[in-house]
Formats: C-alpha cells, structure tokens, sequence
C-alpha cells in the first residue's frame, strides 16, 4: 500500500546452532538489523555491517539464516531483555491492541494484548541469588 505506514516487525530465531539472534524491521528506518545474543554472556551484539547484520529487508535477512533456523517466534514489539544467571530471559509483544487510533502528531498508542517470554540457555551462567533464580522460573 502505497503512502501506509510500516509496522514494526521482530523475529527471534533460534538457530541449529543453539544461537539466538533477533531480525528487527523498526517502522522508522528503511533496513533491518540483526541483534546476535552471545551464547556465553547473554549480552547483545550488532555491529551494523551490511550483509551481516544489516541487510535491506527482512526476508533478506532472514533468507541469510535459512538454511540454519530450527525455530522462531513472530513478535510486533520487544518489550525487554535481560540475562540473567544462566538464562537470558527476552520478553516480546505478539499481539497489539490499537488503544489510540490517532493523535494529533499522527501517531497511535499500542497496548500489549499477548506477549511471550523466550528463554535462552547461557553457557557461562553467572552468579544469581536463589531469590533471583527462583524469580525466573
């Protein structure tokens, strides 16, 4: 649709490898990024390299990891991230509520109807409280 606004998209695939990376298409830019998760720490990783994690659209970048994808999950927004102890625990919008259709500016206020909560093992847990380990179950 010619003049519609582009929604944001997030994909986070897991690959055959066990690694995890999110593919985010951000309505406020034209290409898509890819985030890698550090399978040993947890923390993010991108580095905005064209043809590594930046790439035009996001069937290019996820025709980059077709051959390797062994499950994903199709989210609007991500809501946060954090590793914690030896999971790293990344929080997504699957469903959005239109709450506000328009405001003055142009924009719309979303409210999050469905979310998930993806657990990703870690390789090198660090230290966690029993407190914050039972949190996370």
């Amino acid at each position: 649709m010619e003049g519609a606004a582009k929604e944001t998209s997030v994909q986070v695939l897991q690959l055959t490898s066990g690694e995890f990376v999110i593919i985010a298409s951000l309505s406020t830019r034209n290409d898509t990024q890819v985030i890698s998760i550090d399978p040993t720490t947890g923390g993010l990783q991108y580095r905005g390299r064209s043809g590594l994690d930046l790439f035009p659209s996001e069937r290019d970048a996820i025709n980059y990891f077709s051959q390797q994808i062994r499950n994903s999950v199709y989210a609007k927004a991500i809501i946060g991230y954090a590793p914690l102890g030896g999971v790293g625990l990344l929080y997504v919008a699957t469903r959005l509520k239109l709450s506000v259709p328009a405001l003055p500016c142009g924009d719309s206020i979303y409210t999050v109807a469905e979310s998930q909560c993806i657990k990703i093992p870690l390789r090198n847990p660090q230290y966690q409280s029993k407190i914050e380990a039972k949190k996370c179950i």
